[in-house]
């Protein structure tokens, strides 16, 4: 009986780190300059979104990266200054990863997309608003000169994250990881424990 409960346990905790080790991370980015973004190996295809950090679940995707078989590619930011984003991973076993908040810095912008480019400098605020208003590089949050929302509203990160409260993982550094599979195990280990003795 004790062989089998070492089995049991040695078999859980290989599984516990195979399914914990998916992990996207939270690189710096610039827009209009190459930035890696890398993952940790589990099963591809892989495919990365770039998704607003204040409605990473339900916003507009910003960048759909598509599906990768290696664990890393490089990407040119095409958005403004002052975003913020999130990245998301799924990989070939429908597991999801979060990154951390990443602020896209100030650079060239000679590549961010018509549809997200500011009419006004970057470097002054709009003429209606104040100039205490917003940092300069917040204008695109504060620039909407239609009747329509904007597409995209940099926002501050907060404490629940995209996954409703996994987004302050130390062990990551930001990067998220889907927890609940590693939770069933050990439920189901309590279990056996508890049934075996």
């Amino acid at each position: 009986m004790f062989a089998t409960f070492i089995t049991v346990v040695l078999f859980v905790a290989a599984s516990i780190r195979n399914v914990a080790a998916f992990t996207i991370y939270t690189p710096q980015m610039t827009q209009c300059q190459d930035v890696q973004i890398s993952w940790e190996a589990t099963k591809g295809p892989y495919n990365i979104l770039v998704v607003p950090a204040n409605d990473p679940c339900e916003g507009e995707v910003l960048a759909d990266l598509g599906d990768n078989n290696g664990t890393s590619i490089t990407w040119k930011p095409d958005l403004p200054a002052g975003w913020q984003v999130v990245l998301s991973a799924l990989d070939g076993n429908d597991e999801e990863a979060w990154s951390g908040t990443i602020t896209i810095g100030g650079g060239d912008s000679s590549c961010v997309r018509a549809e997200f480019a500011s009419p006004s400098s970057p470097a002054a605020p709009p003429s209606s608003a104040p100039a205490s208003a917003a940092p300069a590089s917040l204008a695109p949050a504060s620039v909407n000169n239609s009747s329509s929302p904007p597409l995209y509203k940099p926002s501050q990160p907060t404490a629940n994250g995209p996954l409703g409260g996994v987004a302050s993982d130390p062990l990551t550094g930001g990067a998220l990881r889907q927890t609940t599979t590693p939770m069933l195990i050990l439920g189901t280990v309590s279990a056996v424990l508890a049934f075996a003795l």
